[in-house]
């Protein structure tokens, strides 16, 4: 496009030079120029009496130009500036216009011949043995730095000063919105942004994830080794690198460190609670309101699922995939853990319960239970008809006397069962 019929263009190019003339004459690069000249005229200076001689009046007129003050200039460069953004964004308006990727062809040859002219084997050998340098460069660092102790602490000072100022601004950023801004224009500001998502764009965006995962996942399925994924073997191997290297008597104080860590929380949490009890019988009240959306939405789910067609066809094909041989396996290992501690201490379940037990308030637990027995059963009466006969004769088949493979340890239980019941006045 030729620069001399483009008026932007030659706006641009006019305010560039105005910037350009601005910051050599602002008062800072000013004194910074005549500084270095000066100081290099009096070093070139020292080295004879005829050049302190000649250099003289050069470095007294230097002198007085530092020193000599200027009046502010009526317009900054932060006008130029805005003024040149809003020419460049009407220059690329009106590029788009007339062809809406001309810039990305323009771009084309240039990034071609980068890539082209890049070897990144080169650089990726480079980042590869920077590796020594770099860790050296930090031991460096950590050697002089913390021979003065008060430098590193006048650092996190720093940073703590910069989060408190985050927080400050952010809070400042937050106090318009608050005081002049109706919660209907908020609203409408903000949804907005989620009205303008393109939903088919996410969408297509969510396919091609999903397909990266699929092909990683079948890769590793190809490249399988010993029967194992590839993504199941380079795993193992580091965590067992790294297994190796843990000091399990750390990992145990560090475990226990970040629990009585979340008890200390948990304490000072209450502690504030209860010098505000505002704030929890807020929360409290409030119990029922917010966990009602969730309740509300779940039976919306559950609605939804009963009015899709097939859905019990779906559902009775997802539970049959459920591998029931491995529940069964995991049921076995827990028993069989439990049985093991048991040996090892048989008198463990006993202890525990005991001690919770010895320090149980049985009247608050036994007036608790009447009362929520009581009213649970009569509450429960209606509903009673629709699950008891089931629930009781299969209970009865489970107990009944007349299974031939009966346990002998059944039939005893079934006898204590029925001396209770003569016990009490009822009949077995």
């Amino acid at each position: 496009m030729n620069t001399d019929n483009d008026p932007i263009r030659k706006d641009i190019n006019d305010l560039c030079a105005s910037i350009a003339l601005k910051i050599l004459g602002s008062r800072g690069l000013r004194r910074l120029i005549l500084t270095v000249a000066k100081n290099s005229l009096e070093g070139w200076a020292k080295k004879g009496s005829f050049r302190r001689r000649i250099s003289y009046p050069g470095l007294k007129v230097l002198s007085s130009m530092i020193a000599a003050k200027r009046s502010p200039s009526e317009e900054t460069i932060s006008a130029d500036a805005g003024r040149l953004a809003t020419l460049y964004a009407a220059k690329i308006n009106a590029d788009h216009t007339k062809d809406p990727t001309i810039h990305a062809l323009r771009r084309d040859k240039p990034i071609r011949d980068f890539i082209t002219s890049t070897d990144f084997g080169e650089i990726r050998e480079m980042v590869q043995r920077s590796q020594a340098c770099v860790i050296k460069t930090i031991e460096i660092l950590n050697d002089n730095i913390w021979r003065y102790p008060a430098k590193v602490g006048s650092i996190l000072g720093s940073l703590l000063c910069t989060l408190n100022t985050s927080i400050k601004a952010a809070h400042e950023a937050i106090k318009p919105i608050e005081k002049n801004i109706g919660p209907d224009l908020f609203a409408d500001l903000i949804l907005s942004l989620l009205k303008g998502i393109d939903g088919k764009e996410a969408g297509a965006l969510a396919n091609s994830v999903n397909e990266l995962i699929r092909r990683l996942h079948t890769g590793s399925l190809l490249l399988a080794k010993g029967g194992k994924p590839l993504f199941e073997v380079y795993l193992t191997s580091i965590l067992k690198d790294a297994a190796s290297a843990i000091d399990p008597e750390l990992l145990t104080k560090a475990r226990t460190a970040i629990a009585e860590d979340r008890q200390a929380a948990a304490y000072a949490y209450a502690d504030v609670l209860s010098k505000n009890p505002g704030l929890l019988l807020g929360m409290i009240s409030a119990y029922g309101a917010v966990r009602n959306p969730d309740i509300n939405a779940f039976s919306r789910k559950t609605r939804m699922l009963e009015e899709i067609d097939d859905i019990d066809t779906a559902m009775a094909h997802g539970i049959s995939d459920i591998d029931t041989y491995e529940i069964s396996q995991i049921i076995n290992s827990a028993a069989k853990l439990f049985n093991k501690t048991l040996q090892k201490d048989p008198d463990l379940l006993f202890n525990l319960v005991r001690g919770i037990v010895d320090s149980i308030d049985f009247e608050e637990v036994r007036s608790a239970c009447e009362k929520a027995g009581e009213d649970m059963a009569e509450a429960l009466k209606p509903f009673a008809p629709a699950f008891m006969p089931a629930f009781l004769g299969g209970i009865a088949d489970m107990i009944s006397p007349d299974h031939i493979d009966m346990d002998p340890r059944q039939e005893v239980a079934l006898k204590k069962i029925g001396s209770a019941f003569r016990a009490a006045g009822g009949e077995a």
